[in-house]
């Protein structure tokens, strides 16, 4: 499983300024899992969102585990988020 951690430490959502922060921990070594993020207005139709994405920032937690966190561009409209992983 490459989303992995502390219950503490799991998938957190805030905004910044118009921006909006999504984060999460992850394995240092995905051994060719691929995450994806994705956005939605409706739950049902998806689209890739690394092209709203402007800053990616990656701090360790420990040995095995780091934390990222995606900051998305100011979005016009209410949406959903969601990650995929998929293997490469």
């Amino acid at each position: 499983n490459a989303l992995v951690g502390d219950p503490a430490e799991g998938v957190s959502a805030s905004r910044v300024g118009a921006s909006l922060q999504l984060g999460f921990p992850r394995r240092r070594s995905l051994m060719g899992s691929v995450i994806t993020p994705q956005v939605s207005s409706d739950l049902q139709t998806w689209e890739d969102a690394s092209a709203v994405i402007t800053d990616t920032v990656v701090t360790p937690i420990d040995a095995v585990r780091e934390r990222v966190t995606l900051t998305f561009e100011t979005m016009s409209a209410a949406r959903y988020v969601r990650l995929v992983v998929t293997d490469a």
